[in-house]
Order: structure tokens, then sequence, then C-alpha cells
């Protein structure tokens, strides 16, 4: 794996595992399991199925990311953000 990938993979985790904490914050257990078994596959170098896992993630609809209404909604919304954002340039990243 190319250096640029393993940083990215690494600042990656770190906002998985960010995110993840914010979500148990806000009393959202199930869905910061999720995010930390993303993580956890992205430290076992199991980039796709940290990938499948995070496209399987249920944004909208009831129960969703979206229908979260969090105690403190920005911290949520910076967190969710720097996750996406993270993941989907991994995925970019690992298709070139």
């Amino acid at each position: 794996m190319a250096d640029s990938v393993q940083d990215l993979v690494q600042s990656t985790v770190e906002s998985v595992e960010a995110f993840s904490v914010v979500l148990q914050n806000e009393g959202q257990a199930g869905h910061a399991a999720r995010f930390k078994a993303i993580a956890g596959h992205l430290r076992e170098g199991s980039l796709q199925a940290a990938l499948s896992e995070y496209e399987r993630s249920a944004y909208s609809g009831p129960g969703g990311l979206n229908d979260i209404y969090a105690i403190d909604q920005a911290r949520f919304d910076a967190a969710w953000s720097q996750c996406a954002t993270k993941l989907r340039a991994l995925k970019r990243a690992i298709a070139d």
C-alpha cells in the first residue's frame, strides 16, 4: 500500500472513531457500533470490507443517520461530514 494511501487510511480511522464516539455520546449505540466496526476493518487493512459496511449504513428513513436529532447538532454534523469525506476519499484512492 502506498504511503499516501496508508496516511489516508490512518486519518480515516481517526475520523471514523471520532464519529463513533459522537454517536455513542448521542445515545446511538447501534450506529456507534457500526462505525466502530468500520474502523476495525480499516485498522486490519480490510479496506473493501470497511467501505462495504459504510455503504450499507442507513442514511435516510426511520432509524437512519438523517433521522438523528442530536443534542449537539453542530458537533454531530461536523463529525459525520469529516467521516464521510474521508471514507469517500479512501474509496477514490483505492479505485485508482
